[in-house]
């Protein structure tokens, strides 16, 4: 089913055909929020990039007023070292209206991020998640100042984790396949490689000694 995508920011008068408030039902805006130890390693490139989760804004929840204000939650998230993304930064660049909407037949909204597309196939949405284009928005927030890079202290955090996770695996008598890979993760996230380059030092060839 076709139907009007539209960022939050911009309505159209003329829409295509609204999805079924059973399959799309609305939902509240929201905003994104990267708290300070939220990271995520990224196997095929090798780095740490920033998470981010949802906060909704709702009158009566997460400390949004009746009008949809959200300042007492943007000083509860920055006195605890998170930053708000919030919708219209300009430091965000492109995506600084990140947010979509969909308007259901119920005239009510359901909002989504500009890096996931639906498509309405019968009674259920089909979603396809843009990869590259949500690392590419926060590798941005690092390069632009937006979060600050990852500490060094936390870097630690994330490989002492992972060694632990392998000594367990080791422990359980886990499937060598297995550990191994695990092993390769841990050097690829101490050397900031990409997992593949560290799973073929796994299967590099043992030297032979000369023969006599």
């Amino acid at each position: 089913m076709a139907f009007n995508i539209d960022t939050v920011t911009v309505d159209k008068s003329v829409e295509a055909s609204r999805p079924s408030r059973k399959v799309m039902p609305g939902n509240p805006e929201f905003e994104l929020v990267h708290h300070a130890d939220h990271w995520n390693f990224v196997d095929e490139t090798g780095e740490f990039l920033p998470g981010t989760l949802s906060v909704q804004k709702m009158p009566g929840v997460n400390g949004t007023d009746r009008r949809g204000g959200i300042g007492i939650l943007r000083n509860h998230f920055t006195e605890r070292g998170s930053v708000l993304l919030s919708l219209g930064d300009n430091r965000l660049g492109k995506w600084k209206n990140y947010l979509r909407k969909v308007t259901n037949d119920a005239n009510r909204k359901h909002h989504f991020t500009m890096w996931e597309n639906p498509t309405v196939i019968g009674n259920r949405v089909m979603w396809e998640h843009d990869v590259e284009d949500a690392r590419a928005f926060a590798r941005h927030l690092v390069e632009n100042g937006v979060v600050q890079p990852m500490p060094e202290a936390l870097r630690a955090m994330f490989l002492d984790r992972q060694n632990r996770k392998i000594e367990g695996l080791r422990a359980r008598n886990a499937p060598a396949k297995q550990i191994a890979e695990e092993e390769a993760r841990y050097r690829a996230m101490a050397a900031g490689k990409p997992l593949a380059e560290c799973m073929d030092e796994n299967k590099a060839p043992k030297r032979r000694g000369k023969a006599s």
